[in-house]
């Protein structure tokens, strides 16, 4: 389940942190080359300095397809060549940057990016659906004991 956290409004770099709707991000510390793309139910968040960011470019690409290519095996092996770091795998903005994605027609690109974004209102979804079942089991439990169930053992 998704634990919410909360940063002080006055924090200075907070606007600098905000996710926005579209952005691509890419872990770029510890678990390198994890990718996600940010919907309605993350716009505005706060993101770390660990996240690399990639925006579309409106008119000639589409943050769907862009995603849909980072999570490819061609995408990361793109990513994972950048890595360094003898402890802690690192990879820096400048490696991303360096990254060739295939420049598909727009029209082409957006059709593969509403798939993705078709997939990802479904994950939100379902994120929600699990939110809410986690907050009926935790009222069930709070209204007291009552009969049990033990796993494994027929009634």
């Amino acid at each position: 389940m998704l634990e919410p956290r909360y940063i002080a409004r006055w924090t200075p770099e907070l606007d600098s942190a905000r996710l926005q709707l579209g952005e691509v991000v890419i872990s770029r510390s510890g678990s390198i080359g994890e990718v996600g793309l940010i919907t309605q139910a993350w716009d505005g968040w706060a993101g770390s300095d660990d996240l690399a960011r990639v925006a579309a470019k409106e008119g000639l690409s589409d943050p769907g397809y862009l995603y849909i290519f980072l999570t490819s095996p061609y995408g990361q092996i793109q990513i994972q060549r950048q890595i360094y770091g003898g402890v802690i795998d690192h990879l820096e903005v400048e490696h991303l940057a360096q990254i060739r994605v295939p420049r598909a027609p727009l029209d082409v690109q957006q059709e593969i990016g509403d798939l993705v974004w078709k997939a990802f209102a479904l994950r939100d979804e379902a994120n929600a659906l699990e939110e809410a079942a986690v907050r009926q089991l935790e009222e069930v439990i709070r209204k007291g004991p009552g009969p049990h169930l033990v796993l494994g053992q027929a009634e």
